[in-house]
């Protein structure tokens, strides 16, 4: 999916010519630097070793006691808690992080946030923890931690948002793995997170996701194939979601690359590809390069048939990477609502993914990716030479990438493939029309 391509295309434009932007040089912020070293350690479920290292005691809050975990507790709270999670295979949003001093040598931290379930809806929300820091021998503790009420709001502290912070190393992809059904693959490129299903079905359907919201924007979808007895696989596109974020340039060459290296890995000749959004530039390359290897193609609401501005350079610098984390994240989250049509329906949609600005490297994946977009009209002559069975789900209220401004182009460029067009869509109908979007894909498309 594209996080509402317009507005952040606007901000890589405005970047580029900006001056870098650097964080205010606050005393809180070494505390913050401190804090997110031991975050770390807690979002790779290394609960011991946080617990052995620091200390604990009841302390008080406006005069309210806070009940403080001791090491015995904080191992029962994660035992407990990590049997919930694992069930749900749980997703954190973005943590909102206010630091509040109380002394030269002590902060109190107030971290909010929420818990979903795969398939996006609410797990847990409103989740508050406090935290102390203290500084001892010249370096910032992280000493106590406790749960608090959700609606507690702080005034006059220090506000922080937890950006980039966690490195998808070893560590990570054990700890995400303990807690997820999928499974990790090294690739040509680096490690590929994917999950697959019914693998010994005849007919196998691949699900690419979009520019930036990973592959769990395919559940309703990849469980439908499930029920109807596909063999399926949703994947993580290289600097997104769980798959490695790895120092390269982000172009459609490598998404291609990393979807064939996967097919490959899992010993899979012949699938169905569905490209969601910028997706569609990827199946879109698949097919024109190996045919033989295509059942049927299928565009839902795809990137690639609208022109694009070029850049005169495909490097990222980290000034650019700077000012994107600083003008774009803040607000990168809510933006994913104007992908539907009636945003109203998906409640919490735009908080879970906030829980992606953890990741290091993902703005300058973004920002890569747009840069290096390749020309498209070759590629889409090139699949109607090949004679690629090819349908088009677009939602009519997209406002992402407009149907109504490249209509006359898909005719003309593919007039073979078949359009199927959502009239309560935005730009993500097999969401919005989700009932009817199952229905053409399994009944007619792939009939």
């Amino acid at each position: 999916m594209h996080t509402n391509l317009k507005v952040i295309f606007s901000i890589i434009t405005l970047i580029i010519s900006s001056p870098s932007i650097l964080l205010a040089d606050k005393a809180s912020y070494e505390v913050f630097e401190a804090y997110q070293s031991y975050s770390k350690n807690w979002m790779n479920m290394n609960a011991s070793e946080i617990a052995a290292e620091n200390f604990h005691a009841n302390t008080y809050l406006n005069n309210d006691p806070i009940i403080a975990f001791n090491t015995a507790m904080i191992e029962q709270e994660y035992s407990n808690n990590f049997s919930t999670l694992k069930e749900n295979d749980y997703w954190y949003s973005e943590e909102i992080l206010s630091f509040c001093k109380q002394s030269e040598s002590v902060y109190q931290i107030f971290n909010h946030y929420d818990r979903y379930k795969k398939d996006g809806t609410l797990l847990q929300s409103q989740l508050a923890t406090t935290y102390i820091m203290e500084r001892r021998d010249d370096k910032w503790k992280f000493v106590y931690m406790s749960s608090i009420e959700g609606k507690w709001e702080n005034t006059g502290c220090d506000q922080y948002r937890n950006y980039e912070f966690l490195k998808k190393d070893k560590q990570f992809r054990e700890s995400t793995a303990a807690r997820w059904n999928g499974d990790f693959i090294k690739l040509d490129d680096g490690y590929t997170f994917y999950e697959q299903a019914n693998a010994n079905a005849n007919q196998h359907i691949v699900l690419v996701h979009g520019f930036s919201v990973p592959s769990y924007i395919w559940e309703p979808t990849y469980q439908e194939a499930i029920k109807r007895g596909y063999g399926v696989i949703r994947y993580d596109t290289f600097g997104r979601g769980f798959s490695d974020n790895p120092d390269v340039k982000y172009s459609t060459e490598l998404y291609v690359n990393q979807l064939k290296n996967l097919l490959d890995a899992l010993a899979i000749e012949k699938v169905t590809l569905i490209g969601l959004s910028d997706g569609g530039r990827t199946v879109a390359m698949m097919a024109a390069r190996y045919p033989e290897r295509i059942n049927e193609l299928i565009f839902v609401s795809p990137s690639g048939f609208h022109e694009d501005t070029e850049f005169p350079t495909k490097n990222v610098t980290q000034i650019e990477i700077d000012n994107f984390i600083k003008h774009a994240y803040p607000k990168i989250g809510q933006g994913q609502l104007s992908d539907f049509y009636e945003p109203e329906k998906f409640t919490g949609w735009d908080t879970r993914y906030n829980g992606l600005l953890k990741y290091q490297g993902f703005a300058r994946a973004l920002i890569s990716t747009r840069k290096n977009y390749p020309k498209m009209a070759a590629i889409h002559e090139k699949i109607h030479t090949n004679k690629v069975s090819t349908s088009f789900i677009w939602g009519v209220h997209d406002k992402v990438l407009p149907l109504n401004e490249v209509k006359a182009k898909l005719i003309a460029l593919l007039p073979q493939a078949t359009l199927f067009e959502f009239m309560k869509s935005g730009h993500l109908a097999h969401m919005e029309e989700e009932e009817r979007f199952n229905l053409i894909l399994f009944e007619e498309i792939l009939k």
